[in-house]
């Protein structure tokens, strides 16, 4: 099997030598962070004007059987990665880490009242995401470390459905939570990238297309004058093992993989 690791060698142009460390992506959590503290001013700032001026936007927008809207959305695509036992005896592998990449997520909404405090949406979304399997090698001869990125770019056509449960409205504004389940598929999936210096090589493709899963999310409702606004973040889990076996040391060493996002939403309707 040390062949395999020689082999890669010569594609150095490609590979990325670091540290056995893998920093944890918290950039991301970061830009959310400070979305989110933009998002509780401008919420703040609202609610203060509304006890000035003591009206009610949209008295009766939440009386309307049905109503829509569209979504704009921040993604932050991952795996949950499950190693297969003894995985750092495959050759001089030694660690498998996955870190995910943010994406653009846009989407519709469609929204049925079921009562004071529940309505079921159905929001049909477009998610680009890219993620990352990062595989360390140490190499033998020279007992350095080498790590090879495998990237799999995807455009995922989503279903989801919810079940929204809405606290009472207060002046302007209305807490929620949602929960269901979303289906996906990898629509355009790429199967070859360009590398550095030009060629062409195929990504790590042995990946299901098709994936259901449970999703979670929490929100605010914003009346406004003329519309609805949430801000809401998401979380999803998916049931299934997207993880096919195509005999390379790259798929052989883990046992299972798992779609993780999340997200950060705003919704106008």
């Amino acid at each position: 099997m040390s062949v395999v690791i020689d082999s890669h060698l010569e594609l150095q142009a490609s590979m990325q030598v670091q540290n056995n460390s893998i920093l944890p992506h918290k950039k991301h959590f970061q830009y959310i962070q400070i979305v989110y503290t933009i998002i509780f001013m401008f919420i703040c700032v609202n609610m203060t004007q509304a006890q000035k001026n003591r009206s009610i936007n949209l008295p009766k927008y939440d009386y309307a059987p049905y109503h829509f809207g569209f979504i704009i959305g921040y993604n932050l695509a991952d795996f949950v990665i499950t190693q297969v036992p003894h995985f750092n005896q495959l050759d001089s592998l030694y660690s498998i880490e996955s870190t995910g990449s943010s994406g653009l997520t846009i989407g519709i909404v469609s929204n049925l009242r079921l009562g004071k405090y529940f309505d079921l949406r159905l929001n049909p979304d477009i998610s680009f995401s890219q993620r990352k399997l990062m595989y360390g090698f140490k190499i033998k001869k020279t007992m350095r470390d080498s790590l090879i990125t495998k990237t799999i770019e995807s455009t995922l056509l989503q279903l989801p459905l919810d079940l929204k449960f809405k606290s009472a409205r207060v002046g302007n504004y209305r807490m929620y939570v949602s929960a269901g389940i979303k289906y996906s598929y990898d629509w355009a999936g790429k199967e070859n990238v360009k590398t550095k210096d030009g060629r062409t090589k195929k990504q790590f493709n042995t990946i299901a297309k098709s994936d259901l899963g449970y999703q979670v999310g929490f929100g605010i409702d914003c009346y406004l004058e003329f519309f609805k606004f949430s801000p809401e973040i998401k979380y999803y889990r998916g049931f299934n093992n997207l993880l096919q076996q195509d005999g390379s040391i790259y798929s052989s060493s883990l046992s299972s993989l798992r779609a993780q996002y999340w997200m950060l939403s705003l919704t106008f309707e």
